[in-house]
């Protein structure tokens, strides 16, 4: 399923769900890709259990026509900002009003919050046809439907005493068809990769 708006004969615009991530060294992903297997050995299945570790910069919805131009535009961005590093505070329920997520949570060092206000200036200026999210960096672990399994939760990881400090070195860009979330059913299988841009570019 995709969003399609036909404005007449010449003219279509197709929707894509797009989003910008930060891929983490592949050590830090096998470790944050064990605690999700922790978690679902003693809770069950969960929406995000099969997804690969990263981090989030911005999800948002593009015409698809504008793809090439918000990928020019990341690109020369990239070439003119500082890479920041991340530094982990630990496994905590994500930051955030209602949050149900148990996640690796970052430190919002001025770097960071520098290199994404650069990045996200970027995406706007592409016209995204959609709300820009972006959230507090964080490696999602768990998705905690309820109040018991969040219970749960904290048994599990209040003893997991987990830091990891590393430099940003590449970003990617996926898309997809825009559809609803089916829990259990989502991998990244469905996500396509655009762009992606190595700090040495």
């Amino acid at each position: 399923m995709q969003l399609s708006l036909t404005l007449n004969s010449e003219e279509r615009i197709i929707i894509k769900e797009y989003s910008l991530i930060i891929d983490p060294p592949l050590q830090v992903k096998k470790e944050v890709k064990s605690f999700k297997g922790f978690w679902s050995r003693d809770l069950g299945r969960s929406k995000y259990v099969k997804s690969i570790p990263h981090i989030t910069i911005a999800s948002f919805g593009l015409n698809s026509n504008q793809e090439n131009v918000l990928c020019d535009r990341l690109k020369i961005v990239c070439q003119h900002i500082i890479w920041p590093k991340l530094v982990s505070t630990g496994i905590d329920v994500f930051n955030a009003p209602d949050s149900k997520v148990i996640s690796v949570n970052f430190i919002r060092s001025k770097p960071l919050i520098e290199f994404k206000r650069s990045i996200l200036k970027a995406i706007k200026s592409s016209r995204p046809l959609e709300g820009v999210k972006s959230a507090n960096p964080h490696m999602t672990i768990w998705d905690c439907e309820t109040e018991s399994s969040i219970l749960k939760s904290w048994v599990l990881f209040s003893d997991i005493d987990y830091k990891s400090e590393f430099q940003t070195t590449r970003l990617i860009l996926r898309k997809r068809d825009i559809k609803r979330l089916q829990p259990f059913k989502q991998t990244d299988l469905s996500w396509k990769n655009v762009l992606i841009i190595d700090q040495c570019e």
